[in-house]
């Protein structure tokens, strides 16, 4: 998806690059991806924190957002016909610029990552009981929970890929909330059409009890600030990504 503003960005790392090949300016090293601090867990992680990676899985979430980022912009420099003869100069160009770009995002989404678990687990456990927690993941380690967040994940990154797609297509810069709505309704169609017989039952009772319009709420209200913060970290990260990318260029094309 479309988490920031890509052709302002593109055409900004398509200059730095061309600029990269043509000056030699002093040795400049290339800054190392920092390894995020390790989260501090104990023994057995709360009943949020289980939740979290059950139900958002934000390590996998964001591997995907850092890969369309990636995808998309790399093919907006591979658009950019001053990018492109540099490529033809030296093959092996591109993939090189996207190696170097990539270690840039992973850094972002490292610190991405923990602040996402950290609000959701904020979140649940200021808006549901302790009991409620439990019932939930109860649920979802269910034959029927499992399906239904199966499906519903592979409906939402088909979806988030189809976004993806079309802001690229419209110039786009940003997801707002009605993408955001659009992936939440389709995880919920592909769920809803995973059910089966001997899951109505305990879906009755999850219908009926005080969880799910609680957690739907939430993540209603989460998705578009989880994504706003991805938004702000990755505008935040273009003078890093335009110092990797000079980099890589220099050393791809030899330039000292």
């Amino acid at each position: 998806m479309s988490i920031f503003d890509g052709h302002f960005m593109a055409s900004r790392l398509a200059a730095a690059m061309v600029i990269a090949a043509a000056i030699a300016p002093s040795a400049m090293a290339v800054a190392q991806p920092a390894s995020p601090a390790p989260l501090a867990t104990a023994a057995t992680p709360s009943a949020a924190a289980q939740l979290v990676e059950i139900i958002i899985e934000p390590e996998k979430t964001l591997a995907a957002t850092r890969k369309q980022s990636l995808d998309q912009l790399m093919s907006m420099l591979r658009n950019d016909p001053n990018a492109v003869s540099l490529d033809k100069q030296r093959p092996g160009l591109f993939d090189a610029v996207a190696k170097a770009v990539d270690a840039e995002l992973q850094t972002v989404m490292a610190d991405v990552l923990v602040k996402t678990r950290d609000r959701y687990v904020r979140a649940l456990e200021s808006r549901l009981t302790q009991k409620e927690m439990d019932d939930l993941l109860g649920f979802y380690r269910s034959p029927a929970g499992q399906r239904l967040l199966a499906q519903g994940r592979q409906a939402m990154l088909a979806k988030g890929g189809e976004l993806a797609a079309q802001a690229a297509a419209e110039k786009q810069t940003r997801v707002d909330a009605s993408d955001v709505n659009e992936m939440n309704n389709a995880a919920v169609a592909a769920a809803m059409q995973a059910i089966r017989p001997e899951d109505i039952p305990v879906l009755t009772a999850f219908a009926r009890s005080s969880i799910g319009p609680k957690l739907a709420a939430l993540q209603n209200e989460l998705g578009p600030v989880i994504m706003a913060d991805t938004n702000k970290a990755l505008e935040a990260s273009l003078p890093r990504l335009m110092e990797r990318l000079q980099a890589a260029t220099r050393q791809h094309l030899g330039v000292k």
